[in-house]
Parts: C-alpha cells; structure tokens; sequence
C-alpha cells in the first residue's frame, strides 16, 4: 500500500511573494494618503463646528433673557437675589436724580 500524506484540513501553503506592485504601498504613499485623510477629517469637522457655533449664537440671541435668568438662579440663592435687587434699586435711584440734575442745568 503506498501511504499518502494528508494535510490537516485548513492548513496553508507556504506564503508566496507577493509579484504584483500594486499591492504593496511604501511608506511615504502611505503617509501621504494617510494626511489627506486627516486633512478631509478636519475639514468636516470644522464645517460642523461652524455650524454648531451658529446655532449656539442663534439660541443666545433668541433665548437671552431666559438663559440670563437660568444663570443667575443657579448662581445665587433666593436672599442673594433679593439682596442684590435692592442694592440695584437704590443705584437705579441715584442715576435717575443724577440724570435730572444734569437735564435742570
């Protein structure tokens, strides 16, 4: 009987060269390929940055009051608010007796 010998199931043949340039890249092709697409990632992302800062613009225009009101409430307690209104009440006094000093004269 003449013994054959089996190779495993899935074994691979010994890798081959590779004979076809196309296939392999040097480093400076991939490096170059590499910044260009770093350059088209920036560059997307900056288009949606601007327009991102638009949109936070466009909400800080519309919405001011309600933002300026968010602000303070999350800064302050209840009392300081108070404190503070009644402070500016008496500065709001003093620019109004000064601005009819100056329209007298």
């Amino acid at each position: 009987m003449a013994t054959k010998t089996a190779t495993k199931a899935g074994a691979r043949s010994p890798k081959k060269a590779s004979t076809n340039p196309k296939n392999r890249r040097t480093a400076y092709e991939l490096l170059q390929a590499l910044e260009t697409q770093r350059a088209e990632a920036e560059n997307r992302h900056a288009s949606k940055m601007d327009r991102l800062n638009n949109k936070i613009e466009s909400l800080r225009q519309r919405h001011s009051q309600r933002i300026a009101v968010s602000e303070i409430t999350a800064q302050f307690s209840k009392d300081e608010i108070e404190q503070q209104m009644l402070e500016l009440k008496a500065k709001l006094a003093a620019f109004r007796q000064a601005n009819k000093a100056q329209a007298a004269s």
